[in-house]
């Protein structure tokens, strides 16, 4: 089953490589798949689920602010929607000069899930995961309400983290707008909004931000977060994923959207459940395999998914942490990192010809 690695190769054709092998070795696929937590992949992976969702393009802001050609997912018929945060306001569309975490704004999400609605969607998918933000979902929730008309159009500036101080937004009169509407949040990982487990001090770093700047961020958040619950007479900053997203997660809960682990959300399909029946093992990848990789990512899921039907599950990763690897030993699950000593960059040009030669040499040592 096809799964992202960041920077190096998409989810399909992780895939098509791992295909590929397998048939030159003479074994017989019974799935070509991907999967994904919610963060980069959502789509391409969602695709392989269902052929009648099409792709609809529109243009929406990064999370810089500058118009982007961009797509979502959309299946008339069953009248749902599938957006990609990542695909929006992706880190991967910012190049590391041009990060500013306290200038960067979710707002864009918003432009694509208004444009699904306009189309009919009753349902909407958000995957929250691999986003350039830090805002608490401000720019989201602000720039729907623009959308919608609950508050008058605002500078972009107003609408990115460092407006957070002074942020107020209607967000009870938004909920009610949607009340019609299944949101359901895909995420990549159970952290809340704040403290430090939360977004701005587990995620804003590889964001750009400065040790000063996470301060603040947890800090404005936090007071904005507290605002929100108030409103709402809600708790929502502690609950398990409100810190997805650089706090997506948080104004998707506000919203009244379903939780969900992204990854779940795959392999409860029938397409995914037929496909691991019908194996004798089952191969994924991902980058790098370590303790939060066990705590529920795509990879570990459909490996768990596989054992618990008697499929033997292995994982070819770049980088494997020897306590993790043991405990996935230990379940199971095979870990075969194929770059554990190489430098990224020469790993990152060498993932295919690694990757193939792990799995050949696995293969060759499983007949």
């Amino acid at each position: 089953m096809g799964h992202a690695l960041k920077e190096t190769l998409s989810a399909s054709e992780v895939r098509d490589l791992l295909v590929s092998v397998c048939e030159e070795a003479g074994c017989v696929v019974t799935g070509r798949l991907c999967v994904s937590d919610g963060g980069d992949g959502f789509l391409e992976a969602w695709r392989t689920l269902d052929s009648q969702a099409r792709l609809v393009q529109l243009s929406a802001p990064d999370a810089r602010g500058r118009p982007i050609a961009t797509y979502y997912l959309m299946n008339e018929a069953a009248q749902y929607a599938v957006v990609e945060s990542a695909q929006i306001i992706g880190l991967q569309r910012i190049a590391p000069p041009d990060r500013a975490i306290l200038r960067s704004s979710s707002a864009g999400i918003a432009d694509v899930l208004a444009d699904a609605l306009n189309r009919g969607a009753k349902v909407v998918y958000v995957g929250v995961g691999g986003t350039a933000t830090c805002d608490g979902g401000y720019g989201f929730l602000g720039r729907l309400a623009q959308i919608l008309r609950l508050v008058l159009e605002r500078p972009w500036e107003e609408l990115t983290a460092h407006a957070l101080p002074v942020a107020k937004l209607p967000v009870g009169d938004l909920r009610a707008r949607l009340s019609g509407i299944r949101l359901v949040g895909c995420l990549d990982v159970e952290n809340p909004l704040c403290g430090p487990n939360g977004a701005a001090h587990q995620f804003a770093p590889q964001k750009g931000a400065t040790a000063e700047e996470v301060e603040w961020l947890d800090a404005a958040i936090a007071r904005w977060a507290a605002d929100i619950e108030a409103s709402l007479g809600e708790a929502l900053q502690d609950r398990p994923g409100a810190g997805a997203g650089g706090g997506l997660g948080f104004a998707l809960m506000t919203l009244g959207a379903e939780i969900r682990a992204g990854a779940g959300v795959f392999l409860e399909h029938a397409t995914f459940k037929d496909a691991l029946a019908a194996s004798d093992l089952v191969l994924t990848a991902e980058g790098k395999f370590d303790h939060t990789s066990l705590r529920g990512k795509a990879p570990w899921r459909v490996a768990l998914a596989a054992r618990e039907i008697g499929k033997a599950a292995v994982i070819l990763c770049a980088r494997s942490d020897h306590d993790a690897m043991e405990e996935a030993r230990q379940q199971g699950v095979t870990v075969v990192p194929f770059a554990q000593d190489l430098a990224f960059e020469e790993a990152c040009v060498r993932t295919p010809e690694l990757i193939r030669e792990a799995l050949i040499s696995l293969l060759n040592s499983v007949r």
